[in-house]
């Protein structure tokens, strides 16, 4: 519980930061977050999380794109690591439908070797899950909303 609002108000810290020309960098006990614009890491022992927003490359595995009609400026990856595997969390806005935005991913990620093992499309919200070799996994969910639609790209990577 400590450690959590160690977290918690490292954070807070981190992101007041954030607006500034610079960056921040906050050390308690053996957690550190450092904070530069639009990004925000935190390492402790078990492990490191990433927040990057804004534009910029996500952090998709080998193969499978960034989405090409993806909003500018409108993105946010989550990346995690830690003894048993890494991970990440791609958001990002476009205009085209759930099914537009599945049916480029089911291309790119049959043309990287994943085999697709769920898909489906529910007007709103279009899903896929695709896997390759062992650990490796990668979700996708578009739910259109307001005239947009809103992407999330979970992957799993427990190969390491």
């Amino acid at each position: 519980m400590r450690y959590r609002a160690i977290i918690i108000g490292a954070g807070l810290l981190a992101l007041a930061g954030c607006g500034r020309g610079g960056g921040t960098e906050t050390q308690a006990g053996n957690v550190n977050v450092r904070a530069t614009p639009g990004d925000i890491t935190i390492s402790t022992p078990n492990g490191v999380a990433q927040i990057h927003t804004g534009t910029g490359t996500a952090a998709l595995p080998e193969g499978i794109p960034a989405y090409p009609n993806a909003e500018a400026g409108q993105s946010m990856d989550v990346s995690g690591a830690s003894a048993q595997g890494q991970g990440h969390v791609v958001s990002f806005g476009t205009h085209d439908s759930p099914a537009q935005v599945i049916d480029f991913y089911v291309r790119a990620a049959g043309g990287a070797g994943y085999q697709i093992v769920n898909q489906m499309n529910m007007g709103a919200t279009a899903t896929l899950t695709a896997r390759k070799g062992e650990g490796q996994a990668v979700n996708v969910v578009a739910t259109q909303a307001g005239g947009a639609t809103q992407v999330q790209i979970v992957v799993a990577d427990g190969t390491r």
